[in-house]
């Protein structure tokens, strides 16, 4: 579904916008990686985790990059309106600058926050009221599609890839049964689906869902509460690892603030799931169909729960926590994380998912298997 008067794109012009939106991605990401290290290397009071931060502030900066490029390309391919998100962001932000305004009125009024004003007449205090409520106001907005074109080019990456690959990946499962000696890719993908060995997986088939035509909190319900839970999960693991962090302070500090930068890159490992369930990926079984979404949201969580729970109880054994920082830490890297999941979840659903089911059931048809 498409704006009205927009054109529809073919396949072979999505892909070259995927070509244009990954090669903004990989320049500007691979400076933002290299800048770093050898700044690591070069200065000597530059620490790890300073060199890791700038790094995944510098990813953030190649999606935003690269979000630009895809919001002016695929902000048409719509269920949810462009102009929609706009106004809805303007009322969001309108509503977050009365927050701010009551939230210092009662700070000021109530806690213990005093600052000095100068007096100032009805007129000026009228003008200074208006020039504040509208630079707030502007600022919010700034920032929150910044957010919307940030998740632009978190989706458009994905799914450029997935675009490229996901019906390569069907087809060398199909083709896994034939093989008297499978090479080590295709045992790895049988590794990661998680496919049992007494399934044929010539029997892979898939059957497309029809194209989604409205989007409500049930659709983005999964995948937002996987995104949370893989981080919340993560944000455990790397706070508790005794090689990244000791018992101060200070130290988790700058590990929840490394989490908030690499919130950008959670969407990546969840959201190249759900194409599996749209497409409908089966192979058949004596009992039931085995379901490639399943397989392979199983093996993921299965390995990740395994060595993160090894690394929690050494961490537990050794030494106590910071609670209160702890708690402080989390909840800001966890209200980060929502917004991300959420934005990246609506933009992915709204505006790429239809076309790249599309794409991917018409190219897994239609072409012969390439080789590495």
């Amino acid at each position: 579904m498409t704006e009205k008067g927009a054109r529809e794109w073919t396949r072979d012009e999505r892909l070259k916008v995927d070509r244009t939106i990954l090669v903004i991605f990989c320049v500007f990401a691979a400076i933002s990686l290299a800048a770093p290290s050898l700044a690591l290397a070069l200065v000597d009071d530059l620490t790890a985790f300073d060199a890791a931060s700038r790094m995944l502030g510098g990813l953030t900066a190649s999606f935003l990059l690269a979000g630009i490029y895809a919001t002016r390309h695929y902000r048409k391919s719509n269920i949810v309106p462009m102009r929609k998100v706009v106004r809805y962001a303007m009322r969001g932000s309108a509503a977050a600058m009365l927050i701010t305004v009551a939230g210092f009125a009662a700070a000021m009024r109530f806690g213990s926050v005093i600052i000095d004003l100068p007096t100032l007449t009805a007129a000026q205090l009228v003008f200074t009221g208006i020039v504040l409520a509208v630079t707030l106001t502007l600022s919010y907005f700034c920032i929150f599609m910044s957010g919307v074109i940030t998740a632009f080019g978190i989706v458009g990456v994905v799914c450029a890839l997935e675009r490229r690959l996901t019906a390569w990946v069907l087809r060398r499962l199909v083709e896994f049964e034939g093989k008297e000696s499978p090479p080590i890719v295709d045992r790895a993908l049988i590794w990661l689906f998680d496919i049992p060995g007494v399934l044929d997986t010539r029997t892979l088939t898939i059957s497309p869902t029809e194209p989604r035509r409205s989007i409500g909190w049930s659709d983005m319900k999964a995948p937002v509460a996987w995104q949370l839970f893989f981080g919340a999960v993560l944000a455990f693991y790397i706070s508790f690892n005794p090689f990244l962090s000791d018992r101060s302070p200070a130290a988790l500090v700058g590990i929840f603030s490394i989490l908030s930068s690499a919130a950008v890159l959670i969407p990546m490992v969840i959201l190249p799931w759900f194409v599996f369930r749209k497409l409908g990926a089966k192979i058949k079984g004596q009992a039931k169909e085995f379901s490639l979404f399943n397989g392979i949201r199983a093996r993921v969580m299965q390995s990740y729960l395994a060595i993160g729970t090894i690394v929690v109880l050494v961490r537990v054994s050794i030494s106590r926590i910071a609670i209160d920082t702890f708690l402080v830490g989390f909840a800001s890297f966890a209200l980060l994380l929502l917004v991300v999941s959420v934005l990246s979840t609506f933009v992915y659903l709204s505006y790429f998912e239809n076309d790249l089911v599309e794409d991917i059931a018409s190219d897994f048809g239609q072409r012969a298997p390439p080789t590495l």
